[in-house]
């Protein structure tokens, strides 16, 4: 795939920190060496280099590798004393056995950072997990910051950095953005990020922290907070070794106004029992990682398809002034089903203005008009009664938030187009309100309604979630 991004200059891109701060190289790095980089491009080894030399990264990068065989056309280095200067940043892509040599060396040689992506660790057994703590000691001992074992490596497209071997890059472009992915799974960071890309989110951070024998989701999630670009950040994790770290990190997130979305993973006894087998984290007492994210608003999404839904919610900078939701609908039985999920949710399904509500019954008898509102598909019929409805819903009812289902109408033109004119003219006329739609709808369209700032969804339940979720951050971040 062609170098798409044109080159960065490191000194005038905003870092995910300070350059005082012990991270910088880590995340900004102004060198960056691959030992083991393979001349197979598409081995991991070989994929590393190649991503981080092909993207538009502007520092040198160095492949360490025995022989004198060119490594894809560059000239490899026998070691890291070989380096012209310390590396800030060094890859580890070797057998875990010589893992601990190569990061003793980067150590010994000066560099800033590891990425160390070999697996065979403590989530393998016994010998595994000495040779861990060995690499843990080199980390306590030096000013080495470690990221890993068992990751999938790190991104940071505002500068060309694309230090991983998610094969995807090879076709997937993935351009700079304002989402921070942080996650111990590599294969969820790799699958968010893509999900991320199909609804228009680019990535201005993306970090695997693995066995996190150093640098954990604490610390990716005070980078991005910090982080100018990033506006969002998502977050997957697993366990926690220091939950007062993960407190002082999401407190950061809150104090920059940065929403954040978290899966927890580890809910369950087997869920437990399989993170320590995937990246022997410790998953602990949930109860104590909902209050932890309760303090500081981050949410906590259910599903990958919700966490990419809030995401998508927040990255549009959309927050309800308060928990009153408006339902409106075109059946009853879906104005039914929101108002259970409203409820649930923790969202005020709030009745109708009295004298508002009175006005309604008397245009459509037949109608419901307190809350959810059904204007039923007579409504398409007489399009005044659809514009009376939508105005009472939008502008008289007092609304923080409103949740529109029109099942199928975005299918068929006819009605959808002199639809959409009205939508567009409701959304501007309460700009202040978070508007979310339920419908089937094309592509083009559905475009144009999130342009003119609707969330628009298939699914009526996740319209509703999406906007509770939107309550729950808006509380935390802008309403204290």
């Amino acid at each position: 795939m062609p170098n798409d991004y044109p080159p960065a200059d490191l000194d005038l891109v905003s870092g995910a920190e300070s350059d005082s701060d012990s991270l910088r190289a880590l995340f900004r790095p102004r060198s960056v060496a691959v030992v083991g980089a393979s001349r197979d491009p598409g081995k991991i080894g070989g994929r590393i280099f190649r991503y981080v030399r092909d993207r538009g990264y502007p520092g040198p990068v160095y492949p360490i590798s025995a022989g004198t065989e060119p490594v894809q056309g560059a000239e490899p280095l026998p070691s890291l004393d070989a380096l012209p200067s310390p590396a800030d940043l060094v890859f580890v892509v070797v057998p875990a056995r010589h893992v601990p040599e190569a990061v003793s060396a980067a150590a010994d040689r000066g560099c800033g950072a590891c990425v160390v992506v070999s697996s065979g660790f403590a989530e393998s057994g016994p010998e595994g997990k000495v040779l861990q703590e060995e690499i843990e000691a080199i980390a306590r001992a030096t000013d080495l910051r470690i990221l890993g074992p068992n990751c999938m490596g790190i991104m940071n497209p505002r500068i060309g950095l694309y230090g991983t071997f998610m094969s995807a890059l090879d076709e997937v472009p993935l351009p700079p953005g304002n989402v921070a992915l942080v996650s111990q799974s590599g294969a969820f960071a790799t699958h968010a990020a893509l999900l991320l890309r199909n609804r228009g989110l680019d990535l201005s951070l993306w970090c695997t922290t693995g066995n996190e024998c150093d640098v954990d989701v604490a610390d990716g999630i005070a980078c991005a907070a910090r982080d100018e670009d990033t506006e969002v950040i998502v977050a997957y994790l697993e366990g926690c070794r220091d939950l007062e770290k993960l407190d002082a990190s999401l407190a950061v997130a809150a104090e920059t106004r940065k929403p954040i979305v978290v899966l927890k993973a580890g809910r369950s006894a087997p869920g437990a029992e399989a993170a320590r087998a995937h990246t022997a984290a410790e998953a602990g007492d949930d109860a104590r990682f909902d209050g932890v994210f309760r303090r500081s608003g981050a949410y906590r999404a259910r599903s990958i398809e919700e966490l990419v839904d809030v995401t998508r919610a927040c990255a549009a900078n959309a927050f309800p002034n308060g928990r009153r939701v408006g339902l409106m609908s075109i059946s009853g039985g879906v104005g039914v089903i929101m108002a259970d999920d409203a409820v649930r949710a923790g969202l005020d399904v709030a009745p109708m203005p009295a004298a508002v509500e009175s006005e309604l019954k008397a245009l459509l008898p037949f109608a419901a008009a307190r809350n959810p509102i059904d204007c039923t598909a007579q409504a398409f019929n007489d399009w005044s009664l659809f514009d009376r409805f939508l105005d009472a819903t939008v502008r008289r009812g007092g609304y923080d938030s409103i949740v529109l289902f029109l099942a199928t109408v975005g299918a068929n033109p006819a009605v959808m187009d002199p639809l959409m004119d009205r939508l567009e003219a409701a959304r501007a006329a309460r700009p202040d309100r978070v508007m979310a739609l339920s419908l089937i709808i094309d592509d083009e369209r559905r475009g144009r309604l999130e342009r003119a700032g609707f969330l628009v969804f298939e699914d009526p339940s996740r319209a509703v979630n999406t906007v509770a979720a939107l309550a729950h951050i808006g509380d935390h971040l802008f309403r204290r």
